[in-house]
């Protein structure tokens, strides 16, 4: 008993029902395994094979729900990278990329 006689109430104990923010939506290390071997080690915009983020680009953007699956990765240089979200022509380019080999966008609708 405390000399205010103050008893808090234990934290309730129960089960997350979303993960938490930071971990929403990244990519684990077999996905991004995935993601390089899908696209041959090379940018799958420029073709380079040097200069390569080490994690692949989000094409759904993490801030807006893209989940981290092979299907919202692409492989990318630095450049490529910048020019995806500075953009909208490279935005739209990314997501097509992603239609061509998997017929959708997975978690969000197309911008072109």
């Amino acid at each position: 008993m405390s000399a205010f006689g103050f008893h808090p109430a234990p934290k309730p104990s129960f089960s997350r029902g979303k993960e938490k923010r930071g971990v929403r939506g990244k990519f684990s290390k077999e996905t991004i395994v995935d993601i390089f071997q899908r696209d041959g080690y090379r940018c799958v915009h420029c073709g380079a094979d040097k200069d390569l983020e080490e994690i692949p680009h989000h094409v759904v953007f993490k801030s807006q729900g893209g989940p981290g699956t092979v299907d919202n990765g692409a492989t990318v240089c630095r450049t490529c990278h910048k020019w995806a979200h500075n953009c909208v022509a490279g935005r739209i380019w990314f997501e097509q990329f992603i239609i061509r080999l998997y017929g959708k966008l997975n978690g969000a609708e197309p911008h072109g």
